[in-house]
């Protein structure tokens, strides 16, 4: 529990803005509404923190009730006298705080500066090209299994097939000639299924999306597991549908033209007039729609399916439901499952903040992990990233390259020549072969790495990303307020923690004799209620447990009854008497509160575990009060909560004495709308 106050404590208050960030102490920026010490705090500060702390970021304080703002600015007043306290005493210049802000600066970093570089353009690249919505065709040559220069043979293949279409050949008699794949080899290359962007391969959707409708990609795509030739057929905006439909299901081929003339008197009927909804709920054989009047389930779209589960219809379907426009209905349709009549009820455009959120995911899923290496690479290079393959090659031809780092001699015929080669090159500085062995030895994160030349290039490349990302971000606060503040708040959070533990948390101890008192004071709060002295009577089924329920209502004594027909261990011989029960803990005392039972009264039988329970009320017990000892669970929150609100106070009446608070509540209130 003292973990989880001290984290909500930190949590409430790592929104605000130390006051070490620019927007503090700049003279005549605003109206000073108090001051904490020497640190002036504007209307236009507490503004800002209201905003972000209460997460209503477009509310200004004039709009907010004085009440309101006033408890607002004690909260805040009471955080500045905290965190003052910790930078006096110096916590800041902390070892350990010093390697918090650290670690804490490293993963805000990453986080920030990849959500802004890479995350949020992605987002929107993503997002704008979901607006659109294509139809492809392709070529697929997958690379032949366990077949040495297979990924050669079937690039060599593709770029053939390629050539003879670029030549003049038609594109689906290529298909059905090279493709591997039986499916789309069989439709001259067709993939029925529209596609939009986060639903293929990135490498093809950036094809795809560069290519224009009837073109086909000049170039062959390598996707690693095979080399593919895309062409584009349709590129069109991306829109959902709703609609309804009557399904008339086909039986045997007797019955077919039964079918056919049952859908057909259906078409006659509402092109006379009938309500579509009304001969769905009387005709369809598609109960789940039938019950809604024919309407499918959700909006649909065609490279994404239903909005609620992404599942898509067939093709003859849906090719009709989008060849209509909305009102329209079809004539027969015929698909696997039947004769469809189908309505188009309505049409929505594309709409990017529905989707949103599900592409950050897809971004980050799908997108982000390629995407930083790029980054990287490309930063890499304009730092002066350099390898050399003379030293790589001469390093991969002294040592055992089927080995990992992790064998211990695999060092041992790098001579001194080799050692002192450069490998690499980075910021202007060039590091050896030597300094290359010892980063790999003493670097847990890159124990376990391959010797071989792929392994090699892969360790280096694990040195220089994290240098590489440090000097991108390392004025990354200079560069950027919004970063600035960020880690200000952290610099808060992180001294609020370490001073709060001192004089609040580590204090908080369960003291008993305080506690005693505290009870002392509200025992009569803390009873014990809802008692019964109860007798039962346990059978296994519900018939008996009605028979023996009617006799006991006839008059016969319910002790002798339990006696005889009791089947609960131990309780024949107390002739089913449980004693005094509370309902807190047991069934026969919860089920006499529910019905509100008094003396005398006998319960209906109830499920009761694994059988049934018929239960006489001897008594309705008076409440007593609990002990000590039985009410600490029930005060234990309260008490420590009332402790915790004590020590803050003590603690925080000392800290005014070396930082005055002064609040001008005039002017404050001038500010904000009295209407409120």
């Amino acid at each position: 529990m003292r973990k989880t106050f001290m984290f909500t404590g930190i949590m409430i208050f790592s929104f605000f803005i130390f006051s070490k960030c620019s927007i503090f102490n700049v003279e005549n920026e605003s109206t000073v509404v108090a001051t904490v010490g020497s640190e002036k705090i504007t209307f236009e500060n507490l503004e800002k923190a209201f905003q972000k702390n209460m997460n209503r970021r477009q509310t200004k304080l004039k709009e907010v009730s004085q009440d309101s703002v006033l408890d607002f600015l004690d909260l805040y007043i009471k955080y500045r006298l905290k965190v003052n306290d910790a930078v006096k005493r110096g916590f800041e210049n902390d070892s350990s705080v010093v390697a918090d802000l650290a670690q804490n600066r490293k993963l805000l970093a990453e986080n920030y500066y990849y959500e802004n570089k890479l995350i949020a353009p992605g987002i929107e690249e993503l997002l704008n090209k979901r607006s659109r919505e294509l139809k492809i065709a392709i070529i697929l040559v997958s690379n032949k299994k366990g077949v040495v220069g297979g990924a050669e043979e079937s690039g060599k293949k593709a770029e053939e097939a390629l050539e003879k279409i670029k030549a003049g050949a038609d594109f689906s008699e290529i298909a059905k000639e090279y493709s591997s794949d039986p499916r789309t080899a069989e439709s001259g290359g067709v993939i029925n299924n529209y596609i939009t962007a986060g639903k293929v391969n990135y490498e093809i959707e950036k094809v795809i999306y560069a290519a224009k409708p009837g073109e086909v990609w000049p170039e062959v795509v390598d996707l690693g597991f095979g080399s593919l030739i895309v062409k584009v057929l349709e590129n069109v905006p991306r829109i959902k549908v709703k609609a309804s439909h009557i399904l008339i299901s086909t039986g045997s081929e007797s019955d077919s033209l039964l079918n056919i003339q049952e859908a057909d008197s259906i078409i006659t009927l509402l092109k006379a007039g009938d309500d579509f909804n009304k001969l769905a709920e009387d005709n369809s054989d598609d109960p789940s729609s039938a019950m809604r009047g024919g309407q499918l389930s959700s909006f649909y779209s065609r490279s994404s399916g239903f909005d609620d589960s992404g599942a898509p219809v067939v093709t003859e379907f849906e090719e009709a439901m989008f060849a209509m426009k909305d009102g329209e209905i079809s004539g027969k349709v015929f698909t696997d499952y039947g004769i469809h009549i189908i309505r188009r009820d309505s049409t929505r455009a594309f709409d990017p903040e529905a989707e949103r959120e599900e592409m950050r995911k897809v971004y980050k899923r799908l997108y982000l992990k390629k995407a930083k290496e790029k980054l990287l690479d490309s930063l890499a290079k304009s730092y002066g990233f350099k390898l050399y393959d003379n030293t790589l090659t001469a390093l991969t031809s002294a040592i055992d390259t089927t080995k990992t780092n992790l064998d211990s001699a695999w060092t041992s015929k790098i001579d001194n020549n080799l050692a002192s080669q450069q490998l690499y090159m980075i910021f202007n500085k060039s590091y050896t072969v030597q300094d290359f062995v010892k980063k790999s030895i003493n670097d847990n994160g890159l124990r376990g790495q391959s010797l071989n030349e792929k392994g090699i290039r892969a360790t280096i490349d694990k040195i220089i990303k994290p240098m590489v990302f440090d000097e991108a971000t390392r004025n990354l606060e200079n560069e950027n307020e919004d970063f600035a503040s960020l880690m200000n708040e952290f610099h808060d959070g992180i001294l609020l923690f370490r001073v709060e533990a001192l004089e609040v948390w580590d204090k908080l101890g369960f003291d008993s004799t305080l506690a005693r008192e505290y009870w002392e004071q509200r025992k009569e709060n803390y009873v014990i209620d809802d008692r019964y002295s109860v007798i039962e009577i346990y059978v296994l089924t519900d018939s008996m447990a009605n028979a023996i329920y009617d006799r006991a209502m006839k008059g016969e004594e319910f002790s002798k009854l339990a006696a005889e027909s009791t089947m609960r261990d131990g309780y024949r011989e107390k002739q089913g008497n449980w004693g005094i029960v509370h309902a807190g803990n047991n069934a026969l005392a919860q089920n006499a509160k529910a019905a509100d039972a008094t003396a005398g009264a006998i319960l209906k039988p109830f499920k009761n575990g694994k059988g049934w329970s018929i239960i006489k009320v001897v008594s309705k017990e008076p409440n007593i009060v609990k002990t000590f000892e039985q009410a600490i669970p029930d005060f234990a929150a309260e008490f420590q909560d009332m402790m915790q609100k004590k020590l803050t106070k003590q603690w925080l009446d000392r800290v005014k004495n070396d930082f005055p608070v002064e609040i001008y509540k005039e002017k404050l209130l001038d500010m904000i709308d009295n209407s409120n």
